[in-house]
């Protein structure tokens, strides 16, 4: 079929008459970008131009909720991001609810008003994007949207909003949560560990040695072995420009702020 016919297919099956049928789908067209495209055939659209005619089909027909199944797994990655700033804008044209599924927890967090995180059919966290990702409400949600890094540890004292927790990177004070005495584990998220500078005031995370290094444009991926005998591996997102190679010894911090206590 060409372009005109397929988004016009589920109006065709409504029997709405040819003109009306032709006239909305020249419109829903245009809406996302393919205006003056219908009489091509759509094996000679490119896959983002695929791809709109396939949302172009399915929201001819008005519906109240449009479910998106990994709509976009298929694209390159310039290609995917783009489709998701398209997808974004349309929907706030049609002010229809969107559910849009997908592994990729980046594409989540940049569409999403509010992300549902399920894990073997059970919610596990649900909420606007910087909550779910900044304050996860579990273990799962933690280490699901992003990557985190995650410390065991076991509360050893609470004293009003703040709880002593030690771990293996020393007794760390940071907000209970609602926790009481009783094993828990902390998330910290790579880009909130940062190296001390003197002064600052922030939680200490005692010192690190540098095992890996990685640029990735707008920042510097770091590996570092922490803990009195390096047992533990922190993974930091430090900018780009900082100075740091295999082998330096650096001192960690955090704020306490942010740092999160989850129950097991």
């Amino acid at each position: 079929m060409t372009v005109r016919s397929n988004v016009a297919f589920g109006l065709w099956m409504r029997r709405v008459a040819k003109a009306e049928r032709n006239r909305r789908a020249e419109d829903v067209l245009k809406l996302v970008g393919l205006g003056g495209l219908g009489d091509r055939g759509v094996d000679q659209l490119s896959g983002g131009q695929r791809q709109r005619v396939a949302l172009a089909r399915a929201i001819a027909v008005e519906p109240k909720v449009l479910l998106l199944d990994e709509p976009l797994g298929a694209l390159d990655l310039a290609l995917r991001r783009q489709m998701q700033e398209e997808l974004v804008r349309i929907q706030k044209r049609l002010d229809t609810s969107f559910v849009h599924v997908t592994h990729d927890q980046e594409e989540a967090m940049t569409i999403a008003d509010r992300i549902v995180v399920l894990n073997r059919g059970r919610i596990e966290d649900a909420g606007p994007p910087a909550r779910v990702y900044l304050r996860p409400a579990t273990l799962f949600a933690a280490t699901f949207m992003g990557e985190s890094n995650v410390l065991p540890g076991d509360v050893v004292g609470v004293a009003g909003t703040m709880a002593r927790v030690k771990t293996v990177l020393g007794e760390l004070t940071v907000p209970a949560s609602g926790v009481a005495n009783g094993r828990v584990f902390l998330s910290i998220r790579p880009e909130q560990i940062g190296i001390a500078r003197a002064g600052d005031g922030s939680l200490s995370l005692g010192q690190g040695v540098v095992t890996a290094t990685a640029f990735q444009g707008p920042h510097l991926r770091v590996h570092v072995a922490a803990g009195a005998n390096g047992e533990v591996e922190l993974l930091l997102r430090l900018p780009a420009t900082t100075g740091l190679a295999v082998g330096d010894r650096i001192e960690l911090i955090a704020r306490a702020d942010q740092v999160t206590i989850l129950k097991p």
